[in-house]
């Protein structure tokens, strides 16, 4: 009987309570960006290109911009909460959909030349319905753009609401009746065009490609670094120039490693599986230098750690990964500012968005600049753990081998 007592006096059996609630804290932490989703700041453009309407005692009436004026204050948050909408203002819409090209914008509410002119009629013999044309720029992120597109909708439902009601108001103030016309436009009195920009296609996974493809370059960069890493332990150098000569062979071979991986994953991807991919030599290209870029960045860590360097891994990988699919609209500040604005996979999924939904080719981009810093800065720290003493912090070999 005295075994039990002794059973849960152990250490490992008093501390698993703690453990158990620590592990449960972990991964929790992980999933509260996706349960706590709510839009701030979200990034649209609006145009404004209204002419106005000279009115018969020569006053100039703008009604472009009044519309402007009341969306602009029905969307100020209330007092401690933060806006849904960051109204942008552009010149025109060849300026929006630049900025949409480099991402600045989820949409666009464009107001027409003609849009007083039109309004105006409704209330005439002859009315013409004037036309708001709405961007949506869905390969910046279709969570968001869709979002997005439903505050547009709902705020043009609200402007036709107001309206119909002023119509209806202005004929019975009139004693008037209202005409076939506008009987049949009242019920719509602005109509919408909505079209969609650097769409996403249909095979792409519902917009989600360019982090699917982030996880097996993560993956198998990491693989690939271990097994390299322990290819080091079964040697034994002791010069320097040795060293260097070891960890050259490694990065070479991680050369090799990186052209079979990023094309590998592309054909798989395009060709199996049936993602769309305008520009399979392009999406190929950056998938190696992205496996480059983070094979030297493991390597790094472990030449510099040993083994427990890859403590770090599981961190990005549980925090990091659920944080791409979601624009960082959605994130809390914490998550947003510190944690998804420094995470290499994130810009490594900008990568792959650039190729896949806009430019649709390898260019010198953004998130091709910090990921070739993160290789640049690897691959010195890799060269330069040799320089740290005598010998670089790699396992020793086992005591019956030689060089």
């Amino acid at each position: 009987m005295k075994t039990i007592p002794n059973f849960f006096m152990q250490k490992t059996v008093v501390a698993s309570p703690v453990i158990v609630f620590l592990v449960v804290v972990f991964f929790s932490l992980a999933m509260i960006p996706s349960i706590r989703m709510a839009p701030r700041n979200l990034p649209i453009a609006i145009v404004n290109a209204d002419q106005g309407i000279t009115l018969p005692n020569k006053t100039i009436l703008h009604l472009g911009t009044k519309m402007i004026e009341n969306i602009q204050l029905h969307s100020k948050p209330q007092p401690g909460e933060t806006a849904v909408v960051k109204w942008i203002t552009a010149g025109s819409e060849e300026e929006v959909i630049s900025g949409m090209n480099e991402r600045k914008y989820y949409a666009a509410l464009i107001i027409p030349p003609d849009f007083s002119a039109k309004q105006s009629s409704l209330q005439g013999p002859a009315p013409v319905s004037p036309e708001i044309h709405l961007l949506i720029n869905q390969g910046m992120n279709v969570v968001a753009a869709n979002t997005a597109g439903q505050i547009l909708n709902q705020i043009i439902d609200n402007v036709n609401a107001t309206i119909k009601n002023q119509i209806l108001d202005g004929i019975g103030k009139a004693g008037g009746t209202l005409t076939v016309a506008q009987a049949t436009m009242i019920a719509s009195p602005i109509t919408k065009k909505v079209t969609t920009v650097n769409v996403t296609g249909n095979n792409s996974a519902g917009g989600n490609a360019p982090v699917m493809l982030v996880q097996p370059v993560f993956l198998s960069s990491l693989i690939a670094a271990v097994l390299l890493f322990l290819a080091l332990k079964k040697r034994n150098y002791k010069k320097l120039s040795q060293r260097f000569l070891g960890l050259t062979g490694v990065v070479l071979t991680g050369i090799v490693l990186a052209f079979i991986a990023g094309f590998g994953l592309i054909w798989i991807a395009g060709g199996w599986f049936g993602l769309d991919i305008a520009s399979v030599g392009s999406a190929s290209w950056f998938a190696a230098i992205s496996f480059f870029s983070f094979l030297l960045l493991w390597l790094a860590l472990l030449t510099w750690f040993n083994l427990p360097g890859l403590i770090i891994i599981p961190l990005l990988f549980f925090f990091g990964f659920p944080l791409l699919v979601l624009p960082p609209e959605f994130l809390t500040s914490f998550y947003s500012e510190w944690i998804y604005s420094w995470i290499p996979m994130r810009f490594v999924a900008d990568g792959f968005r650039d190729i896949l939904f806009f430019r649709g080719g390898l260019t010198l981009s953004s998130p091709m600049v910090v990921i070739l810093g993160i290789a640049i800065g690897s691959i010195l720290t890799l060269f330069g753990s040799v320089l740290r003493g005598s010998r670089p912090n790699l396992p020793k070999a086992l005591p019956d081998e030689t060089c």
